[in-house]
């Protein structure tokens, strides 16, 4: 879809290239995150694809068109790009903000106001906000209008530089989360950028990691970036605790169901498997529909609250789960909140050991 091919770029007034020689080839669909340190040329990558910034040599092309013999302006029209800080137009109103480029386009009144309510409804956030101004919301809400505007003329490709940089770590979690989600319906070809690497393990489908002077030195799934750096350069940039770090991309639903002694509404008890039982010193209790209700037992020691985790949340969501829980264990529960296993440490840790192994072979 995106290809660059020996690419550089010189910076004015600078001896040394800001890119060198990239070749690189994004495909159609994924998400491939653009991460290194600070003035490693990432951000100036990303801008040649929409030619904000120009390569002094080699070739990009987008779906097999090179980008420099397409007209600027119709080749932008054509991306979407979301910037850091939201970068909305003060004076516009949300939803001029989000037609902004269909208006250019040319499209239709009718049209852009279908494709309006439309995408504030796949962003999340309710129709009465379309009247107001950028300052009238939330950092939370401008970054969800600036993802409404990139995605406006339904554009093959979104650019995002550092798109919830300026953040506060829950919403920007949040958001992280909805672009995952929106993402599974849209297959959008996006290319973001970001100094965060657990952003980036979360995120992407690939990841690119770039040292000075533009230079890749790896691009991989995040799971095979963990389990397999190319060099010392991408250990250090990688961080401690690499094995927890691959608790992010690991979802519940992989873990084998364990549980724990069960008793069915009316005093029933369910049988369990010995060989998957988590040890508890309590019961959980079950309704007929199979969804649990609370832990019970016959010590004197309360009972713990119950906690519940589904099977698409992260390893990672599961493990401060446990860890916040007095007994150590979680309920798993499917879509409907039905019963499916629990869930403790030693379960987490079979999971990561088995990952590791699978990694080393």
């Amino acid at each position: 879809m995106i290809r660059f091919e020996a690419v550089r770029k010189y910076h004015k007034g600078k001896d040394n290239p800001a890119v060198s020689d990239l070749s690189l080839h994004i495909a159609q669909g994924e998400i491939c995150v653009f991460i290194g340190p600070s003035g490693c040329g990432k951000t100036t990558i990303l801008r040649m694809i929409n030619r904000l910034d120009a390569q002094d040599s080699g070739r990009i092309s987008v779906n097999g068109t090179a980008t420099d013999e397409v007209d600027v302006v119709a080749l932008r029209r054509g991306i979407g790009f979301m910037m850091q800080n939201s970068a909305l137009f003060p004076h516009k109103t949300v939803a001029e903000n989000i037609s902004a480029v269909p208006r250019l386009l040319g499209w239709s009144q009718e049209r852009i106001q279908q494709r309006v309510n439309e995408l504030i409804s796949l962003v999340g956030l309710q129709p009465e906000l379309l009247s107001r101004y950028p300052n009238q919301l939330s950092g939370g809400q401008q970054s969800r209008i600036a993802l409404a505007r990139a995605l406006a003329s339904d554009p093959p490709v979104i650019l995002m530089d550092e798109p919830f940089a300026a953040l506060d770590p829950v919403i920007r979690e949040r958001l992280q989360d909805e672009l995952i989600s929106l993402q599974r319906r849209l297959k959008k070809t996006i290319v973001l950028v970001t100094h965060d690497m657990e952003e980036a393990i979360k995120l992407g489908d690939r990841i690119a990691i770039f040292e000075e002077e533009g230079k890749l030195v790896q691009l991989d799934s995040p799971k095979n970036i963990l389990a397999n750096p190319s060099s010392e350069f991408v250990k250090k940039f990688i961080g401690k605790d690499p094995s927890l770090k691959r608790l992010t991309l690991m979802k519940v639903s992989e873990l084998q169901r364990r549980n724990v002694a069960l008793v069915r509404a009316g005093g029933i008890t369910t049988a369990v498997d010995k060989e998957t039982e988590i040890d508890s010193k309590f019961e959980l209790l079950l309704n007929e529909k199979f969804e649990p209700l609370e832990w019970v037992g016959e010590t004197n020691l309360p009972a713990p609250k119950m906690t519940l985790v589904s099977g698409e949340e992260s390893l990672h969501h599961a493990l401060v789960k446990i860890l916040s829980t007095p007994n150590g264990i979680v309920v798993r529960v499917d879509q409907k909140g039905k019963y499916e296993g629990c869930i403790s440490i030693s379960s987490l840790y079979r999971a990561l050991n088995d990952s590791l192994l699978e990694s080393a072979q």
